[in-house]
């Protein structure tokens, strides 16, 4: 945050600093003197409060500043200003030298945000949804609803608020239906690019076309998996554990409505009532390594099951990451609908 667009003097008015604020999206503005020296702070919740008590907008902010805010001096660590602003319940701190000089302000949601990361995520979005028909006819299967959202909305929202702001969506079935939803979504600080398969080339196949960009491990990502888990802890493990391909997996567990019994020959030697049985599934989210790409064929269909079989054939490491609260889209079939097409 730069702090010299939120300094203003006393005699500024609310109208300044509304503006100031509003500019800058960060709920404060700071008061000083000509020496850039701290003699209050205002945020917007002072500003409502004056106008409500009768103030004009040209009144003077110097009128209804705090003198006495809570700040910080320079060098505080992120994790302490972070415990204070939580234990005071602050959105912003003034971050002071030693003669009270303003220096900066620290916003709460500069300071939890999550850092923005160097890696791709490629989300294939081009399938045909032949399982969801008939809602797949008229709208591409990343475009139906959950909660009135188009899934492939809330799928990048969550990457774009951890950190993953290199996105490449691989599409093929109604491309312009897709583009033009995102386009007009639109999602700051994201660049996010749109590669058109001419025929379709599975689920893995279409990683060719982006082969030029992905030159360190990046995320792999099925549209219509609804999953947020931390994608900087999965692209870390990848990492860390030196996996070729890193599938991402969840927890899927069957109870069977009958005894069931464990026998030997003509002999039973046990009976387990209502036992439950425990997979480990694919959840349609993985992290791969540049080296993965050559297992791709050129401009060939290819789908990951078969890119996963292939490094293990060629004894590559592919690890797994677990992943918990995956819904995916076929699971709500049965209490969804037209919600799909109409997003009620």
């Amino acid at each position: 945050m730069n702090a010299k667009n939120l300094q203003l003097t006393p005699a500024a008015t609310l109208t300044d600093a509304m503006t100031a604020i509003t500019r800058e999206h960060s709920g404060i503005v700071v008061v000083c003197d000509g020496d850039g020296r701290l003699l209050g702070t205002v945020t917007d919740g002072d500003i409502r409060r004056a106008i409500i008590g009768g103030a004009g907008l040209d009144a003077a902010i110097g009128k209804i500043a705090n003198a006495s805010p809570v700040v910080v001096p320079q060098g505080t660590t992120k994790e302490d200003m972070l415990d204070l602003m939580r234990a005071r319940r602050k959105q912003a701190l003034p971050v002071v030298d030693a003669a009270g000089c303003v220096l900066d302000i620290a916003l709460l949601s500069d300071l939890m945000a999550s850092p923005v990361l160097s890696n791709h995520a490629v989300v294939m979005a081009g399938g045909f949804g032949r399982r969801m028909r008939p809602y797949t006819e008229t709208i591409p299967k990343p475009m139906l609803k959950v909660g009135g959202r188009p899934m492939l909305e809330l799928l990048l929202e969550g990457l774009v608020s951890q950190g993953v702001r290199k996105i490449i969506l691989l599409l093929h079935y109604k491309p312009e239906m897709i583009i033009a939803q995102i386009q007009a979504h639109g999602f700051d600080g994201a660049d996010i690019e749109f590669l058109v398969e001419d025929k379709p080339l599975g689920t893995a196949g279409g990683l060719a076309l982006a082969r030029d960009r992905l030159t360190e491990p990046f995320l792999v990502l099925n549209s219509d998996c609804l999953t947020r888990p931390n994608w900087a802890a999965m692209l870390e493990t990848h990492r860390q554990k030196e996996h070729q391909i890193t599938v991402g997996c969840s927890e899927y567990s069957v109870q069977v409505p009958y005894g069931v019994l464990q026998v030997d020959e003509d002999l039973v030697g046990e009976i387990r009532e209502k036992p439950v049985q425990t997979w480990l599934t694919v959840c349609g989210a993985y992290c791969l390594s540049p080296a993965a790409l050559d297992l791709l064929p050129d401009a060939e269909p290819f789908d990951m099951p078969d890119m996963v079989s292939s490094a293990l054939d060629r004894k590559a490491r592919v690890g797994y990451f677990r992943m918990d609260g995956v819904t995916r889209i076929e699971d709500l079939a049965s209490s969804h609908g037209e919600v799909w097409r109409n997003g009620d």
